[in-house]
């Protein structure tokens, strides 16, 4: 797989170490502070130790960076946040997320990660995003980077099609129903819910949201994104923003 850098808008390295990435040899791919490269570059582990980038892979990357800017406004809730790719990508594009989720260790690399970044405190909570949410405020943006199979980046986890079976795609188009279900009600009118997966499985992507919006009248799509599969890049995400119009 190729390697994927991010720069830190928040923390930039200089114009020189800048220019030397657009120039490098290995260099496949640019999109705003993307990079994706076939060998890692020599400044790369001195940009990561300074805080001035982190590796992603440029698939992941797009699947927000591609999305339209409106689309993405505070109060924004990262609801399913993982480690905090995604919410470090927010925050260093200058917004003060929210995150949760139902895991400490990752909300603990978060702030970790964050640190590391020198980005201003992110606050998180431990959260189970398959129930019912505790709180009395709702959000411009929820972010839902939902669990999902995994099947659209075997690449890097080549062990993952002999583990998916169908019940457990099953398992996780209902995890996932019930997560935009519960973020539904929380999301201010006009505002929107981004939803996102790194899998090829239809069920999980666009028949998903196909569904979520026959229940809720008042979201329409405005963006989607499907699996490219042509991509040389072999990674499959499927981005989705549903909007609010109540």
């Amino acid at each position: 797989p190729l390697v994927g850098v991010r720069i830190n808008q928040h923390c930039a390295p200089n114009d020189e170490t800048l220019d030397s990435l657009k120039q490098d040899p290995a260099l496949f791919l640019i999109h705003k502070n993307g990079f994706a490269f076939q060998s890692t570059p020599e400044c790369v582990p001195f940009l990561l130790k300074q805080g001035h980038a982190s590796l992603q892979s440029i698939s992941s990357y797009l699947s927000l960076a591609h999305i339209d800017e409106r689309y993405i406004q505070e109060p924004l809730l990262d609801l399913c946040c993982g480690r905090g790719g995604k919410t470090a990508i927010c925050a260093e594009q200058g917004l003060s997320p929210f995150a949760s989720d139902f895991s400490i260790q990752r909300l603990s690399q978060l702030q970790t990660e964050s640190s590391r970044l020198h980005l201003p405190y992110i606050p998180a909570l431990l959260i189970n995003a398959s129930r019912p949410l505790p709180f009395s405020k709702s959000f411009n943006t929820i972010l839902i980077d939902a669990p999902c199979s995994g099947l659209g980046v075997i690449s890097r986890r080549p062990d993952s099609k002999y583990r998916i079976t169908k019940k457990m795609i099953s398992e996780l188009v209902n995890t996932q129903k019930s997560i935009l279900e519960h973020a539904c009600s929380h999301v201010r009118k006009n505002g929107t819910i981004i939803y996102i997966t790194c899998s090829i499985s239809p069920e999980e992507n666009h028949n998903q949201i196909a569904s979520f919006l026959s229940r809720h009248s008042s979201f329409e799509c405005v963006q989607e994104f499907l699996p490219d599969y042509t991509s040389p890049m072999n990674e499959f995400f499927y981005t989705a923003v549903l909007k609010n119009r109540a």
